[in-house]
């Protein structure tokens, strides 16, 4: 249980990762201020953090379904940049996660 656990802790540290180093790399003058904001170094942290959490879920979890789980954050990234930062949420990023979910589906039945 805990490994489970600890994999939607990678997933949902992704998203938070994600939108920290959009967050961090906006209105910014050079590359430096986007490289040395705390908000980017803080998105870097978090990563850090999920691939420990990612190496301990799958000690117990398979492959396969660890990347199954894994791709849902390419679904819930956006729908989080969408609601949390107020970025738009595009017709084509939407069929996208339509078909990633439907693959989710899928893997999780066969």
């Amino acid at each position: 249980m805990t490994h489970e656990l600890a994999l939607g802790g990678a997933i949902l540290g992704v998203i938070a990762s994600q939108l920290l180093l959009r967050v961090g790399a906006r209105n910014k003058e050079t590359s430096l201020d986007v490289i040395l904001n705390w908000k980017t170094l803080a998105g870097y942290a978090s990563m850090g953090l999920v691939v420990l959490a990612t190496i301990y879920a799958m000690q117990k979890i398979p492959l396969r379904t660890a990347a199954t789980w894994n791709s849902a954050t390419f679904v819930l990234t956006p729908i989080a940049a969408r609601y949390v930062l107020g970025d738009p949420l595009h017709a084509r990023t939407a069929m996208g996660s339509v078909l990633i979910v439907v693959g989710i589906v899928i893997f999780s039945l066969g």
